[in-house]
């Protein structure tokens, strides 16, 4: 995991109680903070066992390649053997084969067929009513593809109908700029203080809260200059809230609201993540409705503790788990009602 993702997991279970062995690699590489608070959990947990793994002391790394490669890849590999101090690289072929090697590695994009990332996106367009019947955008789809923002924050924004667009806008916002609760000139406090604004609705919720906080004065956000990053930071999501608000006039959509609702506010999100559903396993993980593959809520979710049974996520994050990432909480009721909407 990341030092970010083990952090949270220190805040959760100060002890990692959870944990019999912690291996960190490259060492030498990583932030004295996590150094630290490791050591000063050794003191009260004896059976802990930490394994730290660096290349200080490694003049000569070896790495075995079995498969062809780019001048650019081999290139790329001879630098291990000089990332702490000079070294040297033995290639197991002739400087002749060397040049016969193609200069750069041929873009994944170029191996592998699109064919079912196509079907995937063109139905994902078709079920928010972007796409006809015939292939060609619908008006609505010709009016997302002017919104700077992902095509299910785009099909969110125009559902004007359920009354709730003031307080989508800045929940769309958010996205589109840095997280207000992202790490200050390399600090990892950021992660601490987000936890006071999360919600038990989840993530989307919790980001209004914050937002909100923001534009008040308190005390507890002056520490390492937290309060005026967070400031700064939501007074752009306004700016892009703002002129997200320009572009839906030209439509004549008001901003109307639904005096903070977040049953409303839910409810409009998943018009647009209907295809991000999933529901919890008995395990604590979740189960995608949509192709049933098993998902994890990711540490830095207000809802990395709890476990509604349903839930809908912004998008996935590909690590040795498939992590989801804005996570909020809806109701099963909720997914029948947005599947009628999107076959109507």
């Amino acid at each position: 995991m990341t030092e970010g993702m083990l952090l949270r997991e220190i805040m959760v279970d100060p002890l990692l109680s959870r944990y019999n062995i912690v291996m960190v690699d490259e060492a030498h590489e990583r932030s004295d903070r996590v150094l630290g608070l490791i050591k000063l959990i050794m003191i009260h947990r004896a059976d802990l066992r930490i394994i730290l793994i660096s290349l200080d002391d490694q003049m000569y790394p070896l790495d075995h390649w079995v498969v062809p490669i780019s001048k650019a890849s081999a290139n790329q590999r001879a630098g291990r053997a000089g990332l702490t101090r000079p070294g040297k690289v033995y290639r197991l072929y002739s400087p002749a084969s060397f040049e016969k090697l193609p200069d750069v590695t041929q873009p994944e994009i170029l191996r592998v067929s699109l064919t079912s990332t196509v079907l995937l996106l063109k139905l994902m367009l078709y079920t928010m009513g972007a796409m006809s019947d015939t292939s060609e955008l619908t008006e609505l789809g010709q009016r997302m593809a002017e919104l700077p923002v992902d095509p299910p924050l785009a099909a969110i924004m125009h559902a004007s109908d359920m009354g709730c667009l003031k307080e989508v806008l800045p929940v769309v916002a958010m996205p589109s700029i840095e997280s207000i609760f992202a790490s200050v000139r390399g600090k990892d406090d950021a992660l601490f203080k987000e936890i006071e604004f999360a919600v038990e609705e989840g993530d989307h919720i919790s980001y209004l809260a914050g937002g909100s906080t923001a534009r008040t004065r308190c005390p507890v956000y002056d520490y390492y200059g937290y309060r005026s990053t967070l400031v700064t930071r939501s007074r752009r999501r306004r700016a892009s809230t703002a002129n997200f608000a320009k572009i839906l006039a030209k439509y004549d959509l008001l901003v109307t609201s639904c005096d903070g609702d977040s049953k409303i506010i839910r409810k409009c999100l998943l018009r647009g993540f209907f295809a991000n559903a999933a529901a919890a396993n008995p395990d604590g993980s979740y189960r995608s409705l949509r192709d049933r593959s098993t998902l994890w809520a990711h540490p830095s979710s207000a809802l990395f503790e709890r476990a509604p049974l349903y839930v809908m996520y912004h998008e996935l994050l590909e690590t040795n788990r498939a992590f989801m990432r804005r996570v909020t909480v809806v109701d099963h009721r909720w997914l029948a009602e947005a599947a009628c909407i999107q076959e109507t």
